[in-house]
């Protein structure tokens, strides 16, 4: 071979791994920054817990639905949770900037209640993590009041 065609080869060898290392550092970002994203939006679930808490320590209960209630498509009244403000007497909280469906469910004491809530990706922080084989991506998440965060897959 001609040294000219050698160096060819090589130059474009050299332009092929390089490529080959940016397109997978590009994709290891992007997957952290879903993985990230993801956190935030269920960061909410802080700011919900702080609301039934306060409820809690203002009425000495949490709050009431009658069945399972999607939290940011209601509004907390003094005397629970409600589809519309026209149902209250007087609001105590309105969540606002949900993009996840967190769905809460009391007891009937009123002394504990659970949210749950659905991610369609894999999130390796919150350990919901599938083998590549599986098709299914996504895990179910419940929070009871006083324990800790459980994954459901």
């Amino acid at each position: 071979m001609k040294p000219k065609t050698i160096k060819l080869i090589l130059s474009l060898s050299l332009v092929a791994i390089i490529l080959a290392v940016l397109t997978f550092l590009f994709i290891k970002f992007i997957g952290e920054k879903r993985n990230n994203d993801t956190l935030i939006k269920i960061s909410k679930l802080t700011e919900i817990q702080n609301e039934l808490a306060a409820f809690h320590f203002k009425y000495g209960k949490y709050p009431i639905s009658p069945t399972d209630i999607i939290i940011n498509k209601s509004i907390l009244c003094i005397d629970g949770f409600r589809a519309s403000k026209e149902e209250c007497s007087e609001i105590f909280w309105e969540p606002k900037g949900y993009i996840i469906d967190f769905i809460y469910n009391q007891n009937e004491k009123g002394d504990s209640y659970t949210i749950r809530f659905s991610l369609k990706d894999d999130n390796k922080y919150l350990n919901c993590v599938h083998d590549r084989k599986e098709k299914k991506r996504g895990c179910s998440f419940v929070l009871n009041l006083g324990k800790e965060l459980e994954v459901i897959k």
